[in-house]
């Protein structure tokens, strides 16, 4: 996320932050939530249709320090996220649930990645859809 080849240079995070509040702008009234990851996921908004929140949050996301860095692992948020989605759909049943990864595609933490899917795309009867992007030059 850190490489400078979005638009005029800048690094891959601040596509991923314009991308998230387009997402945002587009969807009224629909619940948030944002986990980022690194070899280990992490909840740092919970579902939510404060989109001032959502904001906030985007805002400040930063990459993992350089000097800490244990790699990366794109499947390593799939535990959380099978959580969430369970939950989501337990507290609102027949609700869609839309999920858009954003990130860079690197798997750089020596671990294989796990497969990303979830029932054949489909949580208990009701449809889920995942949705990858790969933050890159534009």
């Amino acid at each position: 996320m850190v490489a400078e080849d979005y638009g005029n240079a800048a690094p891959r995070l601040e596509g991923v932050r314009r991308d998230i509040k387009a997402i945002a702008e587009q969807l009224p009234g629909a619940r948030f939530s944002v986990i980022t990851f690194d070899t280990t996921a992490h909840v740092r908004m919970p579902l939510s249709t404060d989109t001032l929140a959502l904001e906030t949050i985007t805002d400040v996301l930063e990459p993992q320090v350089t000097a800490y860095a244990k790699g990366s692992s794109i499947t390593a948020a799939r535990q959380v996220l099978a959580e969430r989605l369970a939950a989501a759909r337990d507290s609102q049943p027949g609700r869609p649930r839309l999920v858009y990864y954003l990130g860079d595609g690197e798997q750089t933490s020596g671990k294989e990645p796990e497969p990303m899917k979830f029932d054949g795309g489909l949580v208990a009867g009701e449809r889920c859809w995942v949705t990858a992007h790969r933050a890159a030059a534009e």
